[in-house]
């Protein structure tokens, strides 16, 4: 892949999650970056998590 490609990664990542007042952006934030290393890893592409 060439240096200067940019990716946005908004169709892939599905959209922003209501994290509410709980102060839990560090959660949604971890998982979601999990979820998208596993599916690069195992599929070569990020599938969309559905999360609650």
């Amino acid at each position: 892949m060439p240096k200067n490609v940019l990716i946005d990664w908004t169709f892939y990542a599905g959209s922003i999650k209501y994290q509410g007042v709980c102060g839990a952006c560090y959660a949604f934030t971890a998982v979601d970056t999990l979820a998208a290393m596993n599916a690069i890893n195992k599929y070569g592409f990020y599938i969309r998590y559905r999360s609650s």
